[in-house]
C-alpha cells in the first residue's frame, strides 16, 4: 500500500483479511507511524491478474493502533470506521494469494478470470462467473481451508472420484472413501492433492 493516505509511505506486506458478511470483499490494513491504523477495502472483482492489483474506491481510518494480526479486530475497525476520501482510487499491488489452513473463513477461489470455483445443485464442481450457470448460490462458492479440506459452509468436502472428477459430499458418502482424494494444498495460487505417506514404527 502507498500514497498520501498512508502518509506518502510504502508499506509491503500488508494482509488482505476476507470480510465475513460481505461477499468478495477484502480488507487491507497498515500502521503508517500516525498512531491511526489506516484500512482500505477491495473487491475480488477489481483483481486484474496482469498486473496483480485490486483497487478501492475508498480508504478508512481507525483511532489508536489495531492488531493487525487479528482478522476479526481488522474488519470491526473497517466496519465502524467512517469513509474517506470517497471515489478517489487506491491501488493495492504485488497482490499474491495464500490459503491458510485452520483459519475457519469462508472465501470465494477464483480463477484470474474471475471465474469461481463452485458446485452445482447436485454437487459437481466446475468453474463460471458468478451469477452464470448455476453459480447462483454463496452457499455453493464459499469455501473454507482446514487441515487440508476444503469445505462448503453445510461441511460437504471437495473431493475427486476414481474417474478424476470433483465434486462435493459428507466424508464417507458416495466415493469420498479415501483421504489422498480429498486432501488438497496450495502453491503459489495452485491447489493439488497432497499424497499422504504413513510410516510404520518398529
Amino acid at each position: 500500500m502507498s500514497g498520501a493516505y498512508v502518509s506518502g509511505k510504502t508499506i509491503d506486506n500488508v494482509l488482505g483479511y476476507v470480510h465475513p458478511q460481505i461477499e468478495g470483499l477484502y480488507i487491507f490494513a497498515a500502521h503508517d507511524g500516525s498512531g491511526d491504523t489506516k484500512m482500505v477495502g477491495a473487491s475480488i472483482t477489481t483483481f486484474d491478474a496482469s498486473e496483480a492489483t485490486m483497487k478501492s474506491d475508498h480508504h478508512r481510518v481507525a483511532q489508536g493502533l489495531i492488531n493487525l494480526g487479528d482478522a476479526a479486530a481488522v474488519v470491526a475497525a473497517y466496519d465502524s470506521g467512517g469513509k474517506g476520501w470517497e471515489g478517489q482510487q487506491h491501488t493495492i499491488s504485488n497482490v499474491t494469494w495464500k490459503v491458510e489452513s485452520g483459519s475457519g473463513a469462508a472465501g470465494v477461489l477464483a480463477l484470474s478470470d474471475l471465474r469461481q470455483l463452485y458446485v452445482n445443485p447436485d454437487g459437481w464442481a466446475g468453474v463460471a462467473l458468478e451469477g452464470e450457470h448455476t453459480n447462483t448460490d454463496a452457499g455453493r462458492r464459499s469455501w473454507r481451508y482446514v487441515e487440508g479440506l476444503l469445505l462448503l459452509a453445510d461441511d460437504r468436502q471437495l473431493y475427486v472420484n476414481p474417474d478424476g472428477c470433483a465434486g462435493v459430499a459428507m466424508e464417507g458418502d458416495h466415493t469420498n472413501t479415501d483421504a489422498e482424494r480429498r486432501t488438497w494444498s496450495c502453491e503459489q495460487g495452485i491447489l493439488s492433492i497432497i499424497t499422504l505417506t504413513s510410516t510404520t514404527l518398529p
